[in-house]
């Protein structure tokens, strides 16, 4: 097994949580110690209910039929799982089925399951540390599922579709798995659920004249918030954010090529949210360097702009602020970035 780390710098383990901003427990420090670890083996964790259920899970629909019964069509598979996928009351029938096949083949099929086992490993690096719920732009993912750029550095509209609308089905398709009483008098059991609880995106194309599902069957999101639906993922990490002890290790997955002084006047009440947040980090961990996602920054200084430039130049000046007063010595990278989970690091001036 290699024992490099895929980015060593990023993999370093501090006190401040650098998407939630908090100070993270002993028994957190010691889980991302134990990722650490299996990642330098060259391992990502995935659940292990996933896991055993993922080949059933994303064998391809050959000539088999369902029916749609109220508001969903609902298919019950030979082996034992099941798809249902929300279709709306009214149309023709025949086209609502035709429909709800198309998004279901698009969560079940092999391109799916690869896409899957990449959100586990996004999932399982920092800064997520295992989290279930993350975001990642969609050219990142692109890029880890092999597809190549243009001369332009850009992915085609094709593959932006292809990658989008699949998220999309993820989310729009449950799946359900039944498992026989392990021992005689025990109890069966069975659930359905998707592997996508949520999916959420954010563009600067104009988007307005249509639906969040139309955005993405278009392929439009820039950066896209994923959920993996706690069902899947508790043998990671547990609802209540405890470490899961229910997991597979598998290797990492290589992509397959496809084709100053403050001014005078009113108190800035952002500076004033900023310094007292920087401060409490420098006395509970006694460290000179925070590094910090720029969302979490911008919701600890309870900046709301919704316009991502603006924003940014409030946190710029914010900091610049702190740096004129002798609270921050310097922060980068400069210019900030713009995305949300893009890491801001912050060196303190010792008080």
């Amino acid at each position: 097994m290699s024992s490099e780390l895929p980015d060593h710098s990023a993999w370093t383990i501090v006190r401040i949580d650098p998407l939630s901003g908090e100070l993270i427990t002993t028994e957190e420090e010691a889980y991302r110690q134990q990722i650490r670890e299996e990642a330098a083996q060259g391992l990502v964790g995935v659940d292990a209910l996933y896991l055993s259920v993922q080949q059933a899970l994303h064998q391809p629909l050959v000539g088999e039929q369902g029916t749609v019964s109220g508001d969903a069509w609902l298919l019950k598979r030979a082996n034992r799982t099941t798809l249902r996928v929300p279709v709306p009351d009214a149309g023709d029938p025949t086209a609502l089925e035709e429909a709800a096949i198309t998004i279901a083949r698009a969560a079940i099929d092999d391109f799916a399951a690869e896409v899957m086992l990449q959100l586990f490993a996004v999932a399982n690096d920092p800064p997520n540390w295992r989290r279930a719920e993350f975001s990642i732009r969609l050219s990142d993912l692109l890029d880890r599922l092999g597809f190549k750029r243009d001369n332009r550095g850009v992915h085609r509209s094709d593959a932006r579709r292809r990658l989008a609308t699949t998220l999309l089905a993820l989310h729009l398709t449950h799946v359900g798995v039944q498992r026989n009483a392990q021992r005689r008098g025990g109890r069966a059991m069975g659930f359905i659920a998707p592997l996508l609880s949520s999916v959420g995106y954010a563009t600067q194309e104009d988007v307005s004249h249509l639906s969040p599902i139309e955005v993405f069957e278009q392929g439009l999101p820039e950066q896209v918030a994923v959920s993996i639906n706690p069902v899947w993922y508790e043998g990671l990490r547990r609802r209540d954010g405890a470490a899961g002890a229910d997991y597979a290790l598998i290797p990492r997955a290589t992509p397959r090529l496809s084709a100053g002084r403050p001014r005078r006047g009113r108190r800035s009440t952002v500076v004033d949210l900023l310094r007292e947040y920087l401060l409490r980090c420098q006395t509970a961990t006694g460290e000179r360097q925070v590094t910090v996602s720029r969302q979490a920054l911008l919701e600890i200084a309870s900046i709301h702009d919704r316009n991502p430039r603006q924003a940014g130049r409030t946190l710029t000046k914010a900091l610049e602020a702190l740096r004129s007063e002798g609270v921050v010595g310097a922060f980068k990278p400069e210019p900030l970035p713009l995305g949300d989970v893009d890491l801001v690091t912050i060196e303190l001036i010792p008080a």
